[in-house]
Formats: C-alpha cells, sequence, structure tokens
C-alpha cells in the first residue's frame, strides 16, 4: 500500500493532505505511527473519494423520479432516521435521532 495508491484530490493534492495531517494529529503522536496513520487516512479517503464518485455517476444516470426517490433516503439515511444492519445476522436497530 504505497502511497502512489492514494487519490489525494480531495485534498488539493498530497501537500494540502500533509497540511490536514498536521492540523489533526495529536502532537504526542511518533512520527512512526503518524506515518502509519497518514497511510490508512489517506487509502480510506481515497476509497471514499471512488466510492462518492460512483454514487454521484450512477445517481446522475437515474431518471428524475427514480433519483429523487433515491435522494430522500439518502437524507434519510444521513440524518439517523434509518434501520442499519446491527450484526452478521442481519438484525436491525431502528434509530430515530
Amino acid at each position: 500500500m504505497g502511497e502512489h495508491n492514494v487519490d489525494y484530490n480531495f485534498f488539493g493534492g498530497p501537500n494540502n493532505f500533509s497540511k490536514w495531517m498536521d492540523v489533526h494529529t495529536n502532537a504526542s503522536c511518533p512520527l512512526t505511527e503518524r506515518s502509519n496513520i497518514e497511510n490508512l487516512v489517506g487509502q480510506f479517503a481515497s476509497g471514499m473519494t471512488n466510492l462518492l464518485g460512483n454514487l454521484v455517476h450512477g445517481w446522475t444516470a437515474m431518471s428524475g423520479g427514480d433519483g429523487e426517490e433515491v435522494a430522500n433516503q439518502f437524507r434519510s439515511f444521513v440524518r439517523g432516521g434509518t434501520s442499519r444492519p446491527t450484526g452478521s445476522r442481519a438484525r436491525y436497530d431502528h434509530n430515530d435521532s
């Protein structure tokens, strides 16, 4: 998992990612730990950027009515008012918060 696999576009490039990490890293974090965490966060952010891009691509390919229905479901999920699986046996908890 080298740095070459990470898409830093969300942060405006690798230099801005380092600045973002500077702001959010605890001052007591050792340099070796930070390097490992930086790689992991970079991989995660890259994956999320890719996932979000795929979501937008699929969403914008839908017809108007379908897109609006998905948008309403997405809003409900983002606000936390949806059922989410809580375990590997497909049990659900309802969250109205």
